[in-house]
């Protein structure tokens, strides 16, 4: 028997609650009445993930304090108190690091349930990242179509097109989606996560080049499009970008694909293929700014900087009504 997401949300939403009144008055605790009904009663399967005996607890603490301990484990927040928040001993429940709670229903969450699982993690990342981006694109007014993944046959198989494909006037905007952030070795400045974060986006940019090779094959839109295909533009999303130079990137791919240096293919694939973070896709889309023209003036002069940073040199006023609506809510 298990349970959804939702009540996570809600058990923490109910404890974040509980421990907003105790701060805002310091004569109030938060009755254990309250807290049993909640684990043992109403979110008996979402506490059991976030509740611990206070000797096991003591017990893992130990462990994880150990000068042998995995760094990586301090990055994504699986130390005891983030995971369990909650604390059990002699029929109470302790709550002690309210603080920590978002963290113990989100990050570290995910961490837990797809630890050891790399491609649920990838599905999970891809399939939430590439709805979203989706919604951003579209709610941003500027494109005349908008479409989602397409499937389609080639050679003899099925295929897939980029995640996103949106057109403005004969121009087509193709984004692939990837559930990416920068590794701990990266962070770390650890040489084989380096070359293997590069190994890793410039396969990622090989496979935007040949689905937009391919586009022929499943092109969704109504409206006329460019046959030119300097009017392409393909963008791979990463959900943090780890800001390596984009030389290295562009070196690794053209190592790939075998191109030679004056050829058309390799100028095409260096002002026209590139790697963006979701934030800076967010940032145009919230500002109604249109990212195929972004493409246009920024990577004309250098194809190398790093996309959208510093662009529109003016600032640029949000618009999206749902953030805006948000943010008058807070």
């Amino acid at each position: 028997m298990g349970t959804s997401y939702d009540d996570f949300q809600i058990f923490s939403g109910a404890l974040s609650v509980m421990s907003f009144a105790q701060e805002a008055s310091q004569n109030i605790t938060i009755p254990q009445r309250a807290l049993q009904y909640l684990v043992y009663h109403r979110f008996p399967i979402a506490a059991e993930k976030l509740m611990i005996t206070r000797d096991d607890y003591i017990a893992c603490l130990q462990t994880f304090l150990r000068g042998s301990q995995d760094p990586y484990k301090y990055v994504f927040l699986v130390s005891p108190s983030v995971q369990f928040p909650l604390i059990s001993e002699e029929n109470k429940i302790y709550f002690p690091l309210p603080h920590l709670l978002t963290k113990s229903v989100t990050s570290s969450l995910f961490y837990r349930i797809t630890e050891g699982n790399n491609i649920l993690r990838t599905k999970i990342g891809k399939h939430i990242l590439e709805s979203y981006l989706f919604e951003i694109i579209s709610d941003s007014n500027v494109y005349d179509e908008v479409y989602q993944e397409k499937k389609y046959r080639y050679s003899g198989s099925e295929a897939s097109s980029p995640d996103i494909m949106a057109r403005h006037a004969e121009s087509v905007l193709f984004l692939e989606s990837k559930s990416t952030v920068p590794s701990l070795g990266i962070r770390l400045l650890d040489f084989n996560s380096y070359e293997s974060n590069i190994k890793k986006i410039s396969d990622y940019m090989v496979q935007l080049y040949r689905q937009i090779l391919r586009f022929e094959s499943y092109n969704p839109f109504q409206g006329e499009i460019s046959s030119n295909r300097d009017n392409y533009w393909g963008i791979v999303v990463v959900l943090e970008d780890a800001y390596i130079p984009r030389q290295l990137y562009y070196k690794k791919a053209k190592e790939a694909l075998q191109f030679s240096s004056d050829s058309i293919e390799w100028i095409w694939f260096l002002t026209h293929i590139k790697i963006a973070s979701l934030y800076e896709i967010e940032r145009l889309c919230f500002t109604k700014l249109n990212i195929i023209d972004a493409c246009k003036n920024i990577f004309k002069d250098d194809p190398y900087t790093y996309p959208f940073v510093g662009y529109p040199k003016y600032d640029a006023p949000l618009q999206n009504r749902e953030l805006l609506s948000f943010k008058q809510d807070l």
